[in-house]
């Protein structure tokens, strides 16, 4: 599809599928390519494809409803890193052409005709009726005296500039050729939208009209048919070579008119007051046809009587239509000379305050929201990319540039901030109803669990709450939530399913394998308020746990996204959660006090899945209401030194043994007393640690875990009477162990 910026809006371009690939052809404007799919062994028809080509030409790929460049054979595609050669495109500094790019592939991506057709109700199969050419061509032939050849092709066929050339949008002179016949008849085709319907006829009539020309009637008597009756054309009056379209006459007339009146002597400020009305024309083709008119109307008059009036006329037109886009009149503030407009921030905030564009900055997602898409969900996970390419080409219309539209976007963005769970909560307040006890009630904890260990277990759940609510409304500085809640128990109990149910779908991430050093898993888990960690157990290396525990405590993530001129720097606003069927899933010697266990044996998921349900969320929202009343008359979401104490004795139950404990149970007697002071290095001899590949700190962690005394005093003499060393009260080493 061709023009798709240019000529088809954003908003239209919205009802399309997404493209198997987007190609920048210009700047602002781009070639949406579509693979197609096959139904079984059923193959589309050319009929099909012109149908579905003509539909959308007439739906608004062309202003005009034509565009035979787009319906054209011959220009349905163009290549990556190819050069686009229009005049329009063409640089002023070296005239090199725009070299087209790739901004989209996506090859999986396919889609059928019926689908691009649906939206814009086009029938695929409706009948076609096609035009036959016929005749021999020749050479010679009269209408090659008026005509400008630009080359010829042989067999009578040249490429010709077209004679209304001056009806085409770009001016481009390429895209007409005509045929010429034996029986004096002549041909043309011109790609232009414009001209679309000309025909030989057409042709003839206006070689009539140029001064001079006489073959009309050699060709007539060539035909063997009448003249053609051709109106009389006097080319003494210069006005009459300006043809305006038809549907433009009556605005001519009237810039005829005013400019009558103007140029006996009015002043520029008068000549611009006047022509502005006249400016304020939605239709951009009809607004430079009054533009050309007024050009043209000063050609009329010799520069040596009014040399310095046709300035002032230029100038005003000039500022007449500055700063216009479609029907509207943009004020930029930002304006060098007499009529640039630069690309900076106040000029893109007049041109969205025109057309009552807004943006906002999504502080958990990182992306920019627009209303230009309020209701179309199926657009929502490419809104920001859609609300550039629509910015980018509102811009271009009024000559503003395109260069910095997304970081100028970004600057907008940051004024109006919102975090989604706030927004979702908007300014209700509790109803007072109590919903927690069902929610910690809906976790059915293991018979042995005394009273004071489910007290514990309802304020860990608590806390973890009030730290989602935290992360949207602000924590204390260097206070970021810290705890990952974990739910122990047996398989298919519903422990995902418990996370997935405490927030609306947008905020919840489930399932998520994060590997510390992909900078994508951290943009992404940052990007959600709720985050499941998935593979949290005893597999999980000394480092990779390390690295894991050290990115948990991150109050700041700072990370370069490819491309970017810069770090982004994420304060922390997502909370962690994760579930196991494993008893021994922390391989942290520390405690792991990150890790909030809470032994589950049992889910009753129809608590939640009824909250989830009700009408609007209402039941849900009003949970997390009372969460956030909770949360505002005591903001604390960490871990008391009590607290601390009691999740260490938790956890321990819970720590996989590592192989440097399991070497020191096999190499001692751990029944016999402990009253053999050993040093670290005596002990890593004893256990050949070297041979098995243990690391001396692996060994002092391992002991430590153990609970290996280390005594104040040395307790034996010699050497090992110095305080300034460091002795374990070991057992005896077992029997055999070598």
């Amino acid at each position: 599809l061709d023009d798709v910026h240019e000529k088809l809006s954003a908003v239209e371009a919205a009802k399309l599928p997404i493209p198997s690939w987007k190609l920048e052809t210009s700047a602002g404007n781009e070639q949406w390519g579509y693979i197609l799919k096959i139904d079984g062994f059923l193959d589309y028809t050319r009929d099909q494809i012109d149908n579905v080509l003509d539909g959308l030409v007439s739906s608004g790929l062309a202003p005009s409803g034509t565009d035979p460049g787009m319906k054209g054979v011959t220009r349905y595609v163009r290549l990556p890193e190819g050069s686009n050669t229009k005049a329009k495109n063409r640089s002023f500094i070296d005239g090199a052409g725009f070299n087209c790019a790739i901004t989209h592939w996506q090859p999986e991506q396919k889609v059928t005709l019926a689908e691009i057709a649906a939206p814009f109700n086009i029938d695929v199969n409706a009948k076609r009726v096609t035009n036959e050419a016929g005749g021999v061509l020749c050479e010679g032939h009269p209408v090659l005296e008026v005509v400008s050849v630009l080359s010829d092709r042989g067999d009578g066929i040249y490429d010709i500039e077209c004679p209304w050339l001056e009806f085409h949008t770009d001016g481009d002179t390429s895209g007409t050729a005509i045929w010429t016949y034996l029986d004096g008849n002549a041909g043309i085709k011109c790609h232009h939208g414009h001209c679309e319907d000309k025909t030989g006829k057409d042709l003839m009539v206006w070689c009539a009209q140029q001064p001079g020309w006489t073959g009309l009637d050699s060709a007539a008597a060539f035909r063997g048919v009448p003249a053609v009756d051709v109106p009389s054309v006097s080319f003494a009056d210069p006005v009459a070579e300006y043809i305006p379209r038809p549907q433009v006459e009556a605005q001519v007339d009237q810039v005829d008119a005013l400019i009558d009146s103007l140029l006996p002597g009015s002043s520029g400020a008068e000549i611009s007051a006047a022509l502005t009305s006249f400016m304020y024309e939605p239709d951009l083709i009809v607004k430079r046809q009054l533009l050309m008119r007024v050009q043209q109307r000063l050609a009329i008059y010799s520069v040596s009587l009014l040399e310095q009036q046709q300035k002032t006329l230029l100038a005003a037109a000039r500022e007449a239509s500055r700063g216009m886009v479609g029907d509207r009149v943009i004020n930029f503030p930002d304006i060098v000379g007499d009529d640039t407009i630069i690309e900076t921030r106040d000029n893109l905030a007049a041109l969205m305050d025109a057309y009552k564009i807004t943006l906002r900055r999504n502080l958990q997602t990182r992306k920019i929201s627009t209303n230009c898409f309020t209701g179309r969900g199926e657009v929502k996970e490419d809104e920001e990319n859609l609300t550039e390419s629509l910015l980018k080409d509102l811009s271009a219309k009024a000559c503003l540039g395109i260069n910095r539209t997304r970081e100028l976007m970004l600057a907008l963005s940051y004024e109006n901030t919102y975090h989604p769970f706030k927004e979702w909560l908007g300014y209700e307040e509790w109803d007072g109803q109590d919903r927690l006890g069902s929610v910690l009630g809906s976790l059915k904890e293991p018979a042995d669990m005394d009273f004071n260990e489910r007290a514990f277990t309802q304020r860990l759940i608590v806390l973890w709450l009030k730290s989602i609510v935290s992360c949207a409304y602000g924590y204390a500085e260097g206070r970021a939530p810290r705890g990952v809640l974990m739910l122990t128990g047996p398989q298919n109990i519903g422990k995902s399913s418990w996370f997935r149910y405490m927030l609306p779908k947008d905020m919840f991430l489930g399932g998520q394998m994060l590997n510390i050093s992909n900078k994508d898993d951290i943009f992404k888990v940052n990007s959600y308020l709720l985050v499941e960690l998935a593979e949290i157990d005893g597999s999980l290396s000394n480092a990779a746990m390390a690295a894991l525990k050290a990115f948990l405590s991150n109050t700041c993530d700072v990370h370069r996204r490819a491309y970017a001129a810069g770090d982004s720097y994420m304060d922390r606003r997502t909370v962690f959660g994760g579930s196991t069927n494993r008893t021994d899933y922390i391989n942290d010697i520390s405690g792991g006090s990150r890790f909030w266990t809470v032994r589950v044996d049992d889910i009753d998921l129809d608590v939640l899945g009824n909250m989830w349900r009700a009408k609007g969320n209402h039941d849900l929202k009003q949970f997390w209401l009372q969460i956030k009343a909770m949360w505002v008359e005591d903001q604390n979401t960490h871990l008391s030194p009590e607290d601390d104490a009691l999740l260490k004795a938790r956890n321990e139950p819970h720590m996989s043994g590592s192989d440097a404990q399991d070497t020191l149970e096999e190499a001692f007697d751990w029944d016999s007393e402990q009253v053999h002071p050993m040093s670290i290095t005596e002990i890593c001899e004893t256990v050949h640690a070297t041979t098995k590949h243990l690391k001396m700190g692996d060994v002092k962690d391992a002991l430590a875990q153990m609970g290996v005394a280390i005594p104040h005093r040395p307790t034996r003499m010699g050497d090992r009477n110095s305080s300034k060393k460091k002795w374990f009260m070991m057992p005896s080493v077992c029997e055999g162990w070598i």
